[in-house]
């Protein structure tokens, strides 16, 4: 979500890398301001995988994003629309359409391309990625931490209905998000933080098991903003190694 501080008193450590090492892209609809740096893949001894490179792409503005402006999401007096499952507006769209040929000419290429299963992340994946030939496949680890109804999804089955090519990794049960079960899949209570850190760190390890040598993660402010210590806008992308953001972690 856009406008907002991070919700917990301890905020994500900063991250380590450096312009030698990550590459800002904003995709803000035909304007596309670039900065680009590459950086040489190493491998990582002792971790239990060879290095990688990952493109970092937050998802374009959404209904939700645009009803935010102006208002304080974590006030005592805010109100949640109830946008389950948000969509991308149009600006959202035009956002992505803009990173295209930026994406297409990423190096190194991805060799696949994981989105969170919130369908503002697969439209945006859809979308921004257009002219890459990856496989495709959905996480629900790679899912916004649950702030409003806006990060509350759907079921499997509903989503594949509409992405019928993409993967379905770990989707196994209708409400695969995080809930309180004293209210019920459909009532959005904020995710705790140790919950929180703990799948983000079942991400990175999972990233790490992955045959592949570059990756694209598209995913939300949260998620984006704890793994490198970053905020990220709309339809911003960052390329980063997967040790850097081992280092963060401590893993």
């Amino acid at each position: 979500l856009d406008e907002r501080r991070w919700p917990t008193p301890t905020p994500p450590a900063p991250c380590t890398c450096d312009v030698s090492t990550s590459m800002l892209l904003r995709g803000r609809g035909g304007a596309v301001a670039a900065m680009a740096n590459r950086h040489a893949a190493t491998s990582v001894r002792n971790k239990g995988f060879t290095e990688k490179t990952l493109h970092l792409v937050r998802h374009g503005t959404t209904e939700m994003n645009e009803y935010l402006v102006g208002k304080a999401w974590d006030g005592v007096d805010f109100v949640d629309p109830m946008l389950y499952d948000t969509r991308l507006s149009r600006t959202g769209i035009d956002q992505a359409k803009g990173l295209q040929e930026i994406a297409a000419g990423l190096n190194p290429t991805p060799e696949v391309i994981v989105a969170s299963p919130l369908t503002r992340a697969i439209h945006t994946a859809d979308l921004v990625f257009e002219k890459v030939q990856a496989p495709r496949i959905v996480s629900k680890l790679v899912s916004e931490r649950i702030y409003h109804a806006a990060d509350i999804g759907r079921s499997p089955w509903e989503i594949r209905e509409e992405a019928p090519h993409w993967e379905f990794v770990d989707l196994h049960e209708e409400h695969w998000w995080h809930y309180d079960e004293r209210h019920g899949p459909h009532f959005p209570v904020l995710e705790p933080e140790h919950i929180f850190d703990n799948r983000m760190k079942q991400l990175l390890r999972w990233i790490g098991t992955r045959p592949e040598s570059s990756m694209v993660l598209v995913s939300h402010w949260g998620v984006l903003g704890h793994l490198t210590g970053k905020e990220f806008e709309n339809c911003e992308m960052m390329t980063v190694s997967l040790s850097t953001l081992y280092k963060n972690h401590s893993l």
